[in-house]
């Protein structure tokens, strides 16, 4: 940083960004010291064990992104196809919202800052911005589509299917935000939801399946396991 020419590089932004990636490490480590020291002090609180426990878990996360020099922070964006749209309007509508509740949900239990970049309820499109411990390395296995199953209640039977489409890419510091088109390519599936006769969630990404949809909804959905 004494260098001369430091703050015309263009590097600057990812030297900056790790140098303060690591204080907030070093101070949420201090943090979980003290949660350790009242744990001890005060026994075994089943809030403040987890909230330990996920502290924890997401320094280990974002101090394996400094390490590997990976990016921190996400931008991501989740779309519904037109012909989903134009099929039933009012069911897509209502999984791009739930969905979009669900990150939203997530974000918060995981004390992630999250930025609403652009959003538009009448074509179930929204574009947001995650930052905190470890979102893109937790975002990254979302990228895919997002399929709601239902059983069809008209005389030809069947399943339907809502397909979201969620792209994630990582939001470097000092570059502009991606925009991340949803038409790009054809996705990977990389999950499957499904509520009734039984829920039953099953995630491609991460191989596991379970009956917890509403779990699942919450924001638990990087949390979970095969025998959840």
């Amino acid at each position: 940083m004494n260098d001369r020419d430091f703050w015309s590089r263009a590097e600057r932004f990812e030297v900056l960004d790790r140098i303060e990636r690591r204080d907030r490490i070093e101070s949420a480590l201090e943090t979980a010291q003290r949660l350790d020291e009242r744990l001890a002090r005060d026994g075994a609180n089943a809030v403040f064990v987890a909230r330990h426990a996920q502290l924890l878990w997401l320094l280990g996360h974002a101090m394996t992104a400094v390490d590997d020099r990976e990016p921190q922070d996400a931008v991501f964006v989740l779309a519904a196809s037109a012909s989903d749209l134009k099929r039933d309007a009012a069911q897509t509508r209502l999984w791009w919202q739930q969905l979009l509740s669900m990150y939203i949900a997530w974000a918060e239990r995981r004390n992630m800052r999250i930025e609403s970049l652009e959003q538009d309820a009448e074509g179930c499109r929204a574009r947001l911005a995650v930052s905190g411990f470890g979102a893109y390395r937790l975002l990254a296995a979302e990228h895919g589509l997002h399929v709601l199953e239902q059983d069809a209640n008209d005389i030809d039977g069947g399943t339907r299917r809502y397909s979201i489409s969620v792209r994630v890419a990582p939001d470097h510091p000092g570059r502009a935000r991606q925009t991340l088109h949803t038409a790009d390519d054809e996705p990977r599936v990389c999950r499957r939801y499904r509520a009734a006769p039984s829920p039953l969630v099953r995630d491609a990404a991460r191989g596991w399946r379970s009956g917890r949809l509403n779990r699942v909804l919450a924001g638990d959905f990087d949390v979970m396991r095969a025998d959840d």
